[in-house]
């Protein structure tokens, strides 16, 4: 019951939402006294979550006599919930352009006021959105422990190699840690990417070090067990970062 109940949500359902479908799915037709009876949810709640599932093509109601009775549509449903989702994704990347223009329109020094910034970022949700920006660069230059990325953001072992595969360069000086072998049959044969390895005694204290666009993100572990992110954007900080890769990578063998 309780992993269905997680499934729903994963869906779109609330909590109560989805707990109040399954008690029709079991009941078969219900008035709202009987599903508050058997959710132990007061009637007003049950009414306002029977309105939404009702709107969501999850729930029907048919008169019996002088009362009101719901039924559940079947599961099949759900489907129309992803149908949905689609949709709003679909509305929102082609209005997207306009909103950001009306932005601009709306909002003064814009361009001045985001040239320069720090900005922090801790946990897992949010340093995946920091490589996610990372990932549509044209060109990426990093100094990266595999074995502290891909033990705390295993995602990226797929995303880096889809980056790449859709035209992305990526330069890697790379810490040879216990995944230097994976790390290398992993990138080996890819295109768009080269990388160097640091000597065995020369350990990385940030898990990724990368320079891309006018941006510098330095990914490291917390305290805490956690992972924490600071994206630095500044065009000259990003340049000399970027020469001063060059005089590393050029130093490096092999």
């Amino acid at each position: 019951m309780k992993k269905v109940l997680i499934s729903l949500q994963e869906y779109g359902l609330s909590p109560t939402e989805s707990l109040i479908y399954l008690s029709l799915l079991q009941s078969g037709s219900s008035s709202v006294l009987d599903i508050s009876r058997k959710t132990k949810l007061n009637r007003a709640t049950v009414h306002l979550n029977i309105a939404s599932l009702i709107n969501l093509g999850l729930a029907n109601q048919v008169q019996k006599g002088n009362k009101r009775a719901i039924i559940a549509e079947p599961p099949e449903r759900i489907s129309y919930l992803i149908d949905q989702e689609k949709t709003k994704t679909k509305r929102k990347e082609d209005n997207l352009k306009s909103v950001i223009e009306s932005i601009y329109d709306t909002v003064d020094n814009i361009k001045e006021n985001t040239t320069s910034q720090v900005k922090y970022y801790e946990g897992v949700k949010a340093v995946q959105r920091v490589y996610n920006d990372i990932l549509t660069s044209d060109e990426v230059s990093a100094y990266v422990s595999p074995e502290q990325i891909w033990e705390k953001l295993p995602d990226n072992y797929y995303l880096f190699p889809k980056a790449l595969g859709k035209g992305m360069k990526l330069r890697d000086i790379v810490s040879k840690d216990k995944y230097y072998d994976l790390f290398v049959d992993t990138y080996s044969k890819m295109d768009g990417i080269e990388f160097k390895f640091l000597s065995s005694d020369s350990k990385l204290k940030s898990m990724d070090y990368l320079i891309y666009r006018d941006s510098i993100a330095i990914i490291q572990p917390t305290e805490k067990n956690n992972i924490s992110a600071i994206v630095i954007k500044n065009e000259g900080l990003s340049l000399n970062s970027k020469v001063l890769f060059d005089v590393m990578w050029n130093i490096i063998w092999r």
